[in-house]
């Protein structure tokens, strides 16, 4: 929840976000903490291409700030 807050408080971006703890890394090996998180992009009569563009920004902004779910704080 913390990543799904930060966008809608930071970047005005509101989005359901999905987590799927792997237990198999790409080596084959057990991964304890790693999860991985889905967004469901939903495009309907009241979004605007704009917005999808607005989370792809968010998104590669946290990436290149290397930012991680356990730096954000909880809101």
């Amino acid at each position: 929840m913390r990543l799904r807050a930060h966008l809608r408080v930071n970047f005005e971006v509101e989005v359901p976000i999905y987590y799927v703890k792997d237990l198999i890394n790409e080596d084959g090996k057990d991964c304890e903490n790693l999860v991985t998180g889905y967004v469901r992009i939903s495009h309907q009569i009241y979004n605007t291409l704009a917005d999808n563009h607005k989370l792809r920004d968010a998104i590669n902004k946290l990436v290149e700030d290397s930012i991680t779910c356990e730096k954000l704080e909880v809101i």
